[in-house]
């Protein structure tokens, strides 16, 4: 006897099902392990970034006064970052809020509207019966000399009393919705009321905090004062980097991909820049006035604050803070020895361990680390070593040189 099942234009059979089972066996057991050893990847990140602001904590001791006000930087423009994120969650909870609120307030008026409809029809049946006169239900029935139409004559009426039933009810049913509705009313335009509050105070806690950066730059350009000690600073910067990606590098090799991440390589040129603005800094040219030997090894794209910044590729966050020259800074992972660098943003809303999509906001653009342009420092990396990000990202996405 031969058993076959159609799904659609597929035919399974037995032998069908012998050939599938192991693998839907093997892909049913293999997810368990894969998100057991993906978790204890995400804590070596974790691990190393703690790791890494420790490391960062020694350097600005050593480094004395220069030091104590790069620590205050570092503190000040994490706070704007978390402030920055807050203020996002809450804009998005007041459209919620609003949007509810919204549709509460048109279902009141559907609400009210059959109301009125309701209590309409009502009074139209009073009317009715009222003008019948009392009793017009025995007068009718003693007029009637057919049994028959006393019959009909009884279910009218019959009908007429349910009908009238159903008004009521209707109109008390529509009552009670009526006022659920006005106290939920009543309760979201409290809760938009306390989100604006809030809103409003995380905009003044962020206007302090951008105050008090400005003062501590202030001083923190006071006391690099020589075009060497800049250079000495941006070298530092660059070698600390290298360092990071490195031991990233040695963590990242453990870690199994999700199964989605397609070759970064297929990408190449038809990748979309991470944010909208303008290119102010190209990869390979000269960073300020240090000469041939300090170059940028990305591109500098000024925006607006709070711009968005998105995700290049998919990927997986192997770092997301604070790291001096870069401020907050994210790096995504995307497998076999690349990774894209997102720097100097105003806010990061992606965390370490987290697989991010293409196209997905996983920061917003600023100023963070000390510039003074705001927008997003971009690069793309192989093994550690830095790539043109104009050969990987599409022309025609790409901003205009400034």
């Amino acid at each position: 006897m031969r058993l076959a099942h159609d799904y659609g234009r597929v035919r399974v059979t037995p032998r069908l099902l012998g050939h599938i089972l192991p693998f839907l066996l093997a892909v049913l057991l293999a997810p368990p392990a894969l998100a057991d050893e993906q978790a204890k990847a995400a804590q070596r990140l974790k691990a190393l970034q703690t790791e890494i602001t420790r490391v960062q904590e020694r350097l600005e001791s050593a480094r004395g006064k220069q030091g104590k006000l790069e620590r205050e930087l570092r503190r000040i423009e994490g706070e704007i970052g978390r402030g920055s994120r807050e203020l996002r969650d809450i804009d998005a909870q007041l459209a919620r809020t609003q949007a509810r609120l919204d549709g509460l307030r048109a279902t009141r008026r559907d609400q009210l509207d059959a109301l009125a409809e309701q209590r309409d029809l009502l009074a139209r049946q009073v009317r009715a019966a009222y003008a019948g006169g009392r009793q017009a239900q025995i007068k009718l029935l003693l007029n009637q000399e057919d049994p028959a139409a006393v019959g009909r004559v009884l279910a009218y009426y019959e009908f007429l009393q349910t009908a009238r039933l159903e008004r009521i009810d209707a109109v008390e049913s529509t009552l009670t919705d009526l006022r659920r509705t006005e106290a939920e009313i009543d309760q979201q335009t409290q809760a938009l009321e306390a989100a604006r509050k809030t809103q409003q105070q995380r905009q003044d806690a962020l206007l302090a905090g951008k105050q008090e950066r400005g003062e501590v730059l202030a001083k923190l350009r006071a006391e690099i004062l020589s075009s060497d000690q800049r250079l000495t600073s941006l070298r530092e910067d660059e070698e600390q980097l290298k360092a990071l990606l490195a031991k990233l590098a040695r963590v990242l090799e453990d870690i199994p991909n999700d199964g989605v991440m397609r070759p970064f390589t297929t990408l190449k040129g038809r990748l979309p820049w991470p944010a909208d603005g303008q290119i102010k800094a190209r990869f390979g040219e000269e960073r300020g006035h240090t000469g041939a030997s300090l170059r940028w090894q990305g591109v500098l794209i000024t925006a607006p604050e709070g711009r968005q910044v998105r995700a290049i590729s998919h990927g997986r966050v192997a770092f997301a803070d604070w790291m001096r020259g870069f401020g907050l800074l994210v790096i995504v992972d995307h497998g076999d020895g690349y990774m894209s660098l997102y720097g100097y943003n105003q806010s990061l809303y992606a965390s370490v361990g987290d697989w991010v999509e293409p196209g997905q906001v996983i920061g917003a653009a600023g100023r963070s680390g000390g510039h003074d342009t705001a927008g997003v420092y971009f690069e793309i990396r192989h093994q550690g070593k830095p790539v043109n990000p104009a050969q990987w990202c599409s022309q025609s996405v790409a901003a205009q040189t400034n």
